[in-house]
């Protein structure tokens, strides 16, 4: 990805796509199922998975119809004016509707750690997947939020990225290494790589990896345990490590049906995303639609738990959304 040149100012045509656009974080509060027809041979009901990288998604139909479901029954005492709105956001069988909503993407995978039990993996690539998607959207962000803009996060987010190299890293404050450089991830052991951090305004050593988590930790829409939890239990892992985990490490599950005390049908597998996954998509409206991210933004306020995907009468789907943009 041409990173370079990403913090120039972006065109006016740029600036006028941007403005439109609105970044939705989903973290899971419990194991998400959104099933797919045919996947691994091993599982009867496999994950829905990217076509390109066999990385987890939530495809575009399943997080579409959790998204318009949530607008429609927000508020019992005004059920007409919810599914007006949910109508002119997502369309009925008259219209296509205002807002844009792309495949949610992992961007967070959780994997067992011989050290701290449990660890958030990412790697340079979805990394970059992300930052790619936040450069085409990138001034999208620039209403002030607190002492620093979310248009600066951003920014801060692709600079990080860009200075980071291939290879096994963790935090300065990590509690997953043995022996100073060594991480053991399930069964495998990683041997973090040393970086040369540039140097800091005042002198101190600013790795990307602490950086990367930091931001992450800020925006994770979730309690500040968890959030604090982040900063220590954060690696960036290889490419292909993070394919095998995000391949061979999701929840299965054995099913069967009970009738008149009795298995009826079953047992059969089932793959999910796993608990404290986290996910991204950028949901953004077409030209001549009005402030459509605007007024979905407002809906999405106080990171609201929506339900995604199959099981949900098992308690599957629970996200938890936090946003970025849509003010």
């Amino acid at each position: 990805m041409p990173t370079d040149n990403v913090l120039e100012q972006p065109s006016q045509q740029e600036a006028q796509r941007a403005a439109r656009a609105m970044v939705l974080l989903l973290f899971a509060e419990t194991p998400v199922h959104p099933g797919a027809a045919s996947g691994k041979a091993a599982l009867d009901l496999p994950l829905q998975r990217s076509v390109q990288t066999e990385w987890p998604i939530i495809n575009d139909a399943t997080l579409r119809g959790g998204l318009r479901r949530y607008v429609e029954t927000r508020d019992p005492a005004d059920k007409d004016a919810c599914e007006k709105q949910a109508n002119s956001l997502f369309g009925d069988p008259n219209n296509p509707g205002r807002l844009s909503t792309p495949d949610a993407e992992v961007l967070l995978f959780p994997v067992a750690s011989a050290k701290g039990m449990t660890a958030w993996i990412t790697c340079k690539t979805a990394l970059e997947y992300f930052a790619r998607k936040l450069c085409l959207f990138r001034t999208f962000l620039s209403k002030a939020k607190g002492a620093k803009s979310e248009g600066a996060q951003v920014d801060e987010l692709i600079s990080a990225v860009k200075d980071l190299k291939d290879g096994t890293f963790a935090t300065t404050e990590s509690k997953l290494t043995w022996n100073g450089r060594t991480i053991i991830l399930e069964s495998d052991s990683f041997t973090e790589e040393p970086e040369t951090p540039p140097v800091g305004a005042e002198g101190a050593p600013q790795r990307p990896a602490d950086k990367i988590a930091q931001w992450f930790a800020g925006v994770l829409p979730a309690t500040q345990y968890w959030t604090d939890r982040l900063k220590t239990h954060f690696v960036i892992v290889p490419e292909g490590a993070f394919t095998h985990y995000v391949l061979r490490k999701t929840d299965i599950r054995t099913r069967v049906k009970i009738a008149e005390g009795r298995v009826d049908q079953g047992p059969w597998t089932e793959e999910n995303i796993p608990i404290d996954t986290l996910l991204y998509t950028i949901v953004s409206t077409v030209e001549s639609n009005g402030d459509a991210v605007g007024e979905f933004g407002k809906v999405m306020e106080n990171q609201p738990v929506l339900q995604f995907g199959g099981d949900q009468n098992l308690g599957r789907g629970m996200l938890r959304v936090g946003r970025l943009g849509g003010n």
